[in-house]
């Protein structure tokens, strides 16, 4: 809190030119008055203190205003903030129902009360002209829209699904949501394709910008779920930034890591970017990867690893599957080569390696830098394997944290909005997932499609269809969401043929199992940008974690 005296001195100590008049101090002083509780003001002037009788006037009335204002200031609600990953939890406040000021709220887990210069300005977004703010409707589309009651719109929605239904059957309706959707939302519009309308078609953003991560957490965890949260942030001698330029992409999560590291000054950040971003600014180590090369460097740094013999041996054998073939994957590369296609000096390397091996724990975050390429399923899958091979995961202030795009990505997984989803990491192949869902929705037993719906892509290319009948029957090898020319761990659609896993290495379009025996066919990248297909796959989650 400020106190009178407090701005006293603000006010006396502002220097102005001399030729300038002493009330041109007054719009200065004049911001700071909505700002802080200033009472009394007056009492605690001292005589002689250089105030104009006119300028003591003029202050008495910006208090009395600033005060008046701030007592009619309501809290109008909280909201989450749509713009990038974090998920902030913003407070509204106003008068008269417009909204005047937006704060961050203080016991969010996600931004602690902190916001960002985005989610500061949202009060001017929410009252626009062209704001949407009540149902439009038309006849067809070459008509005009023509603004309609929400019971009218409504009562006409539910008339043409109940059309379509009968018509066409549940398959021919489908639901695409995204990441601006709340959980609760989510969770509706599942229960409402999957538990009463029959069908699987709902799908979302995730499809799309997150398929990698998603993917690269289920091939080598079993499940989607991140394994951290921000905590851990203060709890890690070590964070690592790989593929993300958290500064301006996540700003809020940014500011929460600087001021972890100005709290323990023995905290460490290393940032792997190709360009230096102002993430790279606070970085003890910063690694400019070639790119392309991301696999190349964790592999190397495994490698590494292993030479030191900062493995974590108790970890592996509890929890984990397949280390012998990974150990054996990784020691027969070679070391120079593998640096050569990071792009970065042994030494340089070893330097991370020694990081690593000396941080009691450490945190990785990484975002589209891993996931937005044809193989980013296997970038995910790599750093993933530093993480178990030395045990920092499942543990506070450890683990792969991948950031997301928009504020709730995750929530509408967690809600079963994928379309081979069901709420709480369940599958609709899994029958008894199946079961365990109908049960607590009430709905009959087959009630919900044992088939897994059609993805975000495939939903596009079917309205395509002359017919728009949602079916991936009527599509050409069923997999026309995937260009030939993509892998399908950029987000191309899911196969519907394993457990509801995201596409794996197999279904690589360049074909077969073992993509260290493939050439990229890209002119200029190295064929250890494909090297991934050895994972070191968790066991099942145990209850010591």
């Amino acid at each position: 809190m400020l106190t009178a005296r407090e701005l006293l001195q603000h006010y006396s100590a502002w220097s102005l030119p001399p030729a300038q008049k002493r009330g041109a101090r007054l719009p200065y002083l004049s911001q700071w008055l909505g700002r802080f509780p200033v009472i009394d003001f007056f009492a605690l002037l001292p005589d002689g203190s250089g105030c104009a009788l006119t300028d003591r006037r003029k202050i008495a009335a910006l208090l009395e205003e600033a005060n008046t204002r701030r007592k009619r200031l309501q809290v109008l609600g909280e909201s989450v903030c749509p713009y990038c990953g974090v998920g902030c939890r913003l407070r509204f406040e106003g008068d008269t129902g417009q909204v005047t000021k937006v704060r961050g709220v203080e016991m969010a887990p996600a931004n602690l009360g902190r916001i960002c210069a985005k989610g500061a300005q949202l009060g001017p977004t929410i009252r626009t002209p062209d704001r949407l703010s009540r149902p439009l409707f038309r006849l067809s589309r070459p008509d005009a829209f023509q603004p309609t009651a929400w019971p009218t719109a409504l009562a006409y929605l539910g008339e043409c699904f109940t059309n379509i239904l009968h018509t066409h059957g549940p398959e021919a309706v489908a639901f695409y949501g995204s990441g601006q959707l709340d959980t609760e939302a989510a969770y509706v519009a599942c229960k409402l394709f999957k538990g009463c309308l029959g069908t699987n078609n709902t799908d979302s953003n995730s499809r799309l910008c997150m398929a990698a991560a998603v993917a690269g957490y289920r091939t080598s965890l079993g499940s989607d779920g991140p394994p951290g949260c921000y905590d851990d942030i203060e709890l890690a001698d070590v964070v690592l930034i790989i593929g993300s330029n958290m500064a301006d992409a996540h700003p809020v999560t940014f500011d929460r890591l600087k001021a972890s590291r100005q709290a323990n000054s023995s905290q460490q950040i290393i940032v792997i970017d190709p360009r230096r971003t102002p993430t790279a600014e606070i970085a003890d180590l910063y690694l400019p990867v070639a790119p392309g090369g991301d696999i190349a460097l964790l592999n190397a740094l495994g490698r590494m690893l292993l030479m030191m013999g900062a493995v974590d041996s108790r970890f592996i054998d509890q929890h984990t599957r397949d280390f012998e073939e990974y150990r054996r994957f990784l020691m027969d590369q070679d070391l120079a080569e593998l640096c050569g296609s990071a792009g970065l000096e042994e030494e340089a390397l070893f330097r991370l390696a020694r990081v690593i091996a000396g941080a009691r724990t450490w945190l990785s975050f990484y975002c589209m830098g891993l996931n937005q390429s044809t193989v980013g399923m296997w970038k995910n899958n790599s750093l993933i394997n530093l993480h178990l091979l030395t045990g920092q995961i499942g543990k506070p202030g450890a683990g792969p944290f991948s950031l997301t795009g928009q504020p709730n990505a995750m929530g509408g997984r967690e809600a079963g909005l994928l379309s081979h989803q069901l709420p709480g990491y369940r599958t609709v192949e899994d029958g008894e997932h199946r079961r365990q869902v109908e049960e607590y929705w009430g709905r009959r037993p087959g009630s919900i499609s044992p088939k897994v719906g059609l993805t975000a892509v495939e939903m596009f290319r079917a309205l395509e269809k002359v017919e728009g009948h949602l079916d991936r029957r009527d599509q050409p090898g069923r997999q026309p969401s995937r260009p030939a020319s993509r892998s399908p761990s950029d987000g191309q659609g899911s196969t519907g043929r394993r457990s509801g896993c995201l596409p794996s290495d197999g279904d690589h379009p360049a074909g077969g199992r073992d993509p260290a025996c493939r050439s990229v066919g890209r002119k200029g990248v190295d064929q250890h940008q494909q090297r991934t297909n050895h994972r070191l796959q968790s066991q099942v989650v145990s209850s010591a974690w």
